[in-house]
């Protein structure tokens, strides 16, 4: 699982309804075969770009993770009013995160 998973597992919540809360919470779809590039929705292109600016500062890491996503979707009111609808505590995700980064890793 990757880290917005797991920040919200820890929480209790199942992984598939947060995902059919976030599908039903996002406009259907207007044909069958998207085309390219897909077009993003505004929320959604402002949320990726969030997501990249906070990827940024991590140095040497060179991909967007999904705790990125999850992070800045708690930072935009629409991302986070799905969450809370779902009822995920998105400061306990935030935390979750950020408490995840600031753990020195153990050497195997």
């Amino acid at each position: 699982k990757g880290l917005a998973a797991q920040s919200i597992t820890t929480q209790g919540f199942a992984l598939e309804a947060a995902r059919q809360a976030v599908q039903a919470a996002l406009p259907a779809p207007q044909a069958a075969q998207p085309p390219e590039p897909v077009p993003f929705s505004e929320p959604v292109r402002k949320i990726l770009k969030q997501a990249v600016e906070l990827a940024a500062p991590e140095a040497g890491l060179g991909y967007v993770g999904t705790e990125h996503i999850m992070l800045a979707m708690i930072e935009h009111a629409a991302g986070q009013r799905v969450l809370v609808e779902l009822g995920i505590d998105p400061q306990a995700a935030k935390t979750f995160i950020i408490d995840y980064h600031n753990t020195p890793a153990t050497p195997s």
